[in-house]
């Protein structure tokens, strides 16, 4: 009698390669000065990849279809990042504009330490990250740097009167810099003003002035 063979774990089904898309743009600086060799840094769910740029400040790359934060690092306090996602396999432009630190004095006299943080900011520019809900429940930040910032209803975003550059605004695959920004805390809306530059995959836009709506990846225009 002949028994039957019985094979475990094996299928006849080739493996199924991942969904990718390419993603490619330039690095510069705020004066729109292009950067070679700069190391731009990819970390998604399950991939950690760097590539370089050339000497005309390009990269370009492929990654599985997925969120990843990009992250570009050149020389000390000049620094890029930007949280994305892709959902499909597509041709993505995604550039990035370093700006670089400066000299900042303060005098502060209180004891909280959150609160100093907060008023260093204020005069002395970084970073403000407001997250929004997304339908699949992976929240998307809307990513502003800066140089001055006045904070109330609205958070008011522009130069100081010794270092003039750009307010930088990117929300997932949307980027624009402005010479100031206005952000509603209430209902999540943005205003930009002065030398509008809006960048998405449709392409790149100027304008006087702007205001965007934020809702599951998508920037909408709303004037």
């Amino acid at each position: 009698m002949v028994l039957p063979r019985i094979v475990l774990g094996q299928s006849d089904k080739p493996a199924v390669p991942a969904a990718t898309f390419h993603v490619a743009g330039t690095i510069d600086d705020r004066v729109n000065a292009v950067i070679p060799n700069a190391e731009v840094h990819f970390v998604g769910d399950s991939l950690d990849l760097t590539v370089s740029t050339d000497g005309n400040g390009f990269y370009q790359t492929d990654l599985p279809v997925g969120t990843y934060t990009m992250t570009v690092v050149f020389r000390p306090l000049a620094k890029y990042i930007h949280f994305f996602r892709v959902r499909s396999p597509m041709r993505v432009t995604l550039n990035g504009t370093l700006m670089g630190g400066y000299s900042c004095d303060l005098v502060w006299t209180g004891n909280d330490e959150e609160e100093q943080e907060e008023f260093s900011k204020d005069h002395c520019g970084g970073e403000d990250l407001f997250q929004f809900p997304s339908r699949d429940g992976v929240p998307l930040r809307l990513e502003i740097r800066y140089v001055r910032r006045t904070r109330g209803k609205l958070v008011s975003y522009s130069s100081s009167g010794i270092v003039r550059c750009p307010v930088l605004v990117a929300y997932n695959l949307f980027a624009l810099q402005a010479d100031s920004v206005d952000y509603n805390r209430t209902d999540g809306t943005l205003r930009a003003y002065g030398h509008v530059v809006i960048e998405d995959q449709l392409g790149r836009i100027n304008a006087t002035s702007a205001a965007f709506k934020f809702d599951d990846g998508k920037a909408t225009r709303i004037w």
